[in-house]
């Protein structure tokens, strides 16, 4: 959030909108090849 916050401080949503869907790609790829653990805690 904080990374996403930064942009969205600069006036940037539209790059604050293309890095987080980069970031979400970027996630799932490492949760489907188990390249990081995920645990749900609420």
């Amino acid at each position: 959030m904080d990374i996403l916050d930064g942009v969205i401080e600069r006036s940037s949503v539209v790059m604050a909108n293309h890095l987080f869907g980069d970031l979400r790609q970027f996630f799932n790829f490492a949760i489907t090849r188990e390249r990081i653990d995920v645990t749900c805690r609420v």
